[in-house]
């Protein structure tokens, strides 16, 4: 009887174990989807005010779009466009230089500073003098005055012209027509 406890024993732990690592492995393959790199910004409720002599309640918005993580050929010189609610976009394509150009300038940026000479007096007087690779933009911000209602504000990130994620900007802006009682 004690044998069969301790495998049954056995076999619950080995199972708890073996949950616990799928469960592990899982969260770490979901890091590392490519989906994940991207955020639109912002979600949820914004307090309103009144502006000059606005007959409904108004409140800015700025909507942020990221890419986050480090720079790789996968998420190189991509770009955000907004699409506003009367369907105007907003948003411009990156003029990148091609990648491997991109990576030849960053070796020789590090190696010009590698080459630096500190002056006694602490300056760097070749510090001017290299030159700094470009730099991709990876964050965008829009900003705009809306007056009260339930928006959600779609965000679609390019590779030229070529989709390669969206999201939605939720937001909510109280008035004195519905139920939060703003304005009564």
């Amino acid at each position: 009887m004690r044998t069969s406890n301790a495998v049954l024993a056995r076999r619950v732990f080995q199972a708890v174990i073996d949950a616990v690592l799928a469960v592990l492995l899982f969260a770490s393959a979901a890091e590392a989807r490519p989906r994940d790199r991207y955020r639109v910004e912002p979600s949820g409720r914004i307090f309103a005010g009144q502006l000059g002599l606005a007959d409904v309640p108004v409140a800015k918005v700025t909507i942020v779009a990221t890419i986050e993580g480090a720079i790789d050929e996968a998420t190189w010189c991509q770009w955000a466009r907004v699409e506003w609610p009367d369907g105007t976009p907003s948003g411009q394509e990156s003029d990148c230089p091609p990648w491997e150009d991109w990576i030849r300038e960053r070796r020789d940026a590090e190696a010009c500073r590698d080459q630096l000479v500190v002056t006694s007096d602490g300056s760097d007087a070749e510090a001017a003098a290299c030159p700094e690779p470009y730099s991709p933009q990876r964050r965008w911000t829009w900003t705009r005055w809306f007056a009260a209602g339930d928006y959600a504000i779609p965000v679609t990130f390019l590779d030229g012209r070529r989709k390669v994620h969206s999201g939605v900007a939720r937001f909510l802006i109280p008035g004195a027509d519905d139920q939060t009682g703003f304005g009564r």
